[in-house]
């Protein structure tokens, strides 16, 4: 979900990523806004999903990767992709 704050001037950004996910709803809200409603389906974080030599399947979040990454000074901008189900 992205949302804009064009109230503030001083807010340099124009939208901020949450990383929630939210569904409009087909009936109007039940305290009588005349504006449409959502319904919040929640947090949906990435995740790598990765095999182990034995074929086993980890699940792992990126953010303490994308932490030492965002640490290194050589490092300016990056992406990580996931090139197979063994190997990002």
């Amino acid at each position: 979900m992205l949302i804009s704050n064009l109230v503030s001037r001083v807010t340099p950004f124009l939208r901020y990523d949450l990383g929630d996910s939210v569904l409009m709803r087909p009936d109007p809200c039940t305290c009588g806004s005349p504006l449409p409603a959502f319904r919040v389906q929640g947090r949906a974080a990435d995740t790598l999903d990765l095999r182990t030599a034995s074929g086993a399947l980890v699940r792992l979040s990126p953010s303490p990767l994308c932490h030492d990454i965002d640490r290194t000074p050589q490092v300016g901008q990056y992406q990580v992709e996931q090139i197979s189900p063994t190997a990002l």
